[in-house]
Protein backbone atom coordinates (compact mmCIF):
# COMPACT_ATOMS: atom_id res chain seq x y z
CA UNK A 1 0.00 0.00 0.00
CA UNK A 2 1.78 3.32 -0.91
CA UNK A 3 0.91 6.54 0.60
CA UNK A 4 1.78 8.28 3.89
CA UNK A 5 0.50 10.83 6.28
CA UNK A 6 -0.27 14.70 5.79
CA UNK A 7 0.86 16.94 8.46
CA UNK A 8 -0.29 20.57 8.04
CA UNK A 9 1.84 23.28 8.13
CA UNK A 10 2.41 25.97 10.30
CA UNK A 11 1.52 29.79 8.93
CA UNK A 12 3.74 32.44 10.44
CA UNK A 13 2.73 35.81 9.25
CA UNK A 14 5.43 38.50 9.41
CA UNK A 15 4.25 41.91 8.49
CA UNK A 16 7.57 44.48 7.04
CA UNK A 17 6.48 48.35 7.13
CA UNK A 18 6.03 50.92 6.60
CA UNK A 19 9.34 50.84 4.39
CA UNK A 20 10.45 53.20 1.82
CA UNK A 21 14.21 52.02 0.82
CA UNK A 22 16.16 48.54 0.29
CA UNK A 23 16.67 46.03 3.02
CA UNK A 24 16.15 42.73 4.10
CA UNK A 25 14.00 40.54 6.42
CA UNK A 26 15.09 37.29 7.65
CA UNK A 27 12.57 34.43 8.22
CA UNK A 28 12.22 31.77 10.32
CA UNK A 29 11.64 28.06 8.67
CA UNK A 30 12.83 25.03 10.21
CA UNK A 31 13.32 21.78 8.50
CA UNK A 32 11.29 20.63 6.39
CA UNK A 33 10.63 19.53 2.79
CA UNK A 34 8.80 21.78 1.08
CA UNK A 35 8.33 25.50 1.31
CA UNK A 36 5.58 27.63 0.87
CA UNK A 37 6.21 32.21 1.37
CA UNK A 38 3.73 34.15 0.28
CA UNK A 39 4.24 37.96 -0.67
CA UNK A 40 1.37 40.37 0.24
CA UNK A 41 1.29 43.96 0.07
CA UNK A 42 -1.21 46.10 2.07
CA UNK A 43 -0.03 49.12 1.58
CA UNK A 44 1.49 51.16 -0.98
CA UNK A 45 2.06 54.54 -1.95
CA UNK A 46 4.23 57.03 -3.69
CA UNK A 47 4.74 58.04 -7.84
CA UNK A 48 5.87 55.09 -10.09
CA UNK A 49 6.73 52.79 -7.04
CA UNK A 50 7.61 49.62 -7.30
CA UNK A 51 9.22 46.38 -4.86
CA UNK A 52 11.15 43.53 -6.39
CA UNK A 53 11.79 40.65 -4.03
CA UNK A 54 14.07 37.57 -3.97
CA UNK A 55 15.05 35.35 -1.58
CA UNK A 56 18.69 34.65 -0.24
CA UNK A 57 20.73 32.10 1.89
CA UNK A 58 23.79 32.11 3.34
CA UNK A 59 26.31 29.57 5.09
CA UNK A 60 27.62 31.76 7.93
CA UNK A 61 25.43 34.33 8.16
CA UNK A 62 27.08 37.04 6.57
CA UNK A 63 28.08 36.09 2.82
CA UNK A 64 24.59 36.18 1.39
CA UNK A 65 23.50 35.41 -2.36
CA UNK A 66 20.25 35.06 -4.42
CA UNK A 67 18.50 31.93 -4.46
CA UNK A 68 16.14 31.32 -7.65
CA UNK A 69 13.25 32.59 -5.92
CA UNK A 70 11.57 35.60 -6.83
CA UNK A 71 8.27 37.80 -7.05
CA UNK A 72 6.75 39.63 -9.82
CA UNK A 73 7.34 43.16 -9.58
CA UNK A 74 4.75 44.98 -7.06
CA UNK A 75 2.71 47.97 -7.55
CA UNK A 76 0.06 50.17 -5.94
CA UNK A 77 -2.07 49.46 -9.63
CA UNK A 78 -1.36 45.91 -9.56
CA UNK A 79 -0.27 44.41 -6.23
CA UNK A 80 -2.19 45.44 -2.99
CA UNK A 81 -4.30 42.65 -1.60
CA UNK A 82 -3.54 39.91 -3.93
CA UNK A 83 -0.73 37.72 -2.56
CA UNK A 84 1.59 36.07 -4.37
CA UNK A 85 2.38 32.23 -3.14
CA UNK A 86 5.90 30.80 -4.00
CA UNK A 87 5.76 26.60 -3.17
CA UNK A 88 9.26 25.06 -3.28
CA UNK A 89 11.24 22.28 -2.22
CA UNK A 90 14.83 22.00 -0.66
CA UNK A 91 17.05 20.15 -3.00
CA UNK A 92 16.23 19.10 -6.98
CA UNK A 93 13.72 16.91 -7.65
CA UNK A 94 13.69 14.31 -10.41
CA UNK A 95 14.55 15.12 -13.76
CA UNK A 96 16.32 18.97 -12.53
CA UNK A 97 19.58 19.78 -13.11
CA UNK A 98 21.85 22.46 -10.91
CA UNK A 99 21.75 25.59 -11.69
CA UNK A 100 24.41 28.50 -11.30
CA UNK A 101 23.53 31.17 -8.63
CA UNK A 102 20.83 33.42 -9.82
CA UNK A 103 22.53 37.04 -10.19
CA UNK A 104 19.51 39.24 -10.87
CA UNK A 105 17.03 40.21 -7.83
CA UNK A 106 14.52 41.52 -10.09
CA UNK A 107 13.16 40.54 -13.61
CA UNK A 108 10.09 38.90 -13.37
CA UNK A 109 8.73 35.74 -10.67
CA UNK A 110 11.24 33.02 -11.29
CA UNK A 111 10.51 29.77 -8.46
CA UNK A 112 13.01 26.93 -8.94
CA UNK A 113 13.45 24.20 -6.28
CA UNK A 114 17.39 24.60 -5.17
CA UNK A 115 19.60 23.87 -1.72
CA UNK A 116 19.12 26.68 1.01
CA UNK A 117 20.23 26.93 4.23
CA UNK A 118 17.10 27.37 6.36
CA UNK A 119 19.01 28.82 9.34
CA UNK A 120 20.31 31.57 7.65
CA UNK A 121 17.41 32.69 5.31
CA UNK A 122 15.92 35.49 4.34
CA UNK A 123 14.17 37.68 1.62
CA UNK A 124 15.86 41.16 0.03
CA UNK A 125 13.49 43.84 -0.77
CA UNK A 126 14.42 46.71 -3.40
CA UNK A 127 11.86 49.82 -3.46
CA UNK A 128 12.00 52.38 -6.30
CA UNK A 129 10.07 55.39 -7.42
CA UNK A 130 9.53 58.93 -6.19
CA UNK A 131 8.57 58.78 -2.25
CA UNK A 132 7.39 55.13 -2.12
CA UNK A 133 6.23 53.71 0.75
CA UNK A 134 5.13 49.40 1.33
CA UNK A 135 3.90 47.48 3.58
CA UNK A 136 3.74 44.00 3.36
CA UNK A 137 3.52 40.73 4.74
CA UNK A 138 5.47 37.53 4.47
CA UNK A 139 3.72 34.57 4.72
CA UNK A 140 5.54 31.57 5.60
CA UNK A 141 4.99 27.76 5.78
CA UNK A 142 6.98 24.74 5.99
CA UNK A 143 6.18 21.22 5.70
CA UNK A 144 8.01 18.79 7.99
CA UNK A 145 9.90 15.77 6.35
CA UNK A 146 7.59 13.17 5.09
CA UNK A 147 9.28 10.25 3.84
CA UNK A 148 7.87 6.97 3.24
CA UNK A 149 10.08 4.00 3.44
Amino acid sequence: MSGGSWVMGRINPLVVGPVAATGTQLLTLGMGDCFAIGLEVTAASGTTETLDCVAQTSLDGTNWVDLPLRWTQKTTATSVGTPEWLVFRMGLGQNEVALAQVTADTGGQLVKNCIFNPAFFRVKYTIGGTNPSYTFKLNTMTLSVQRVA
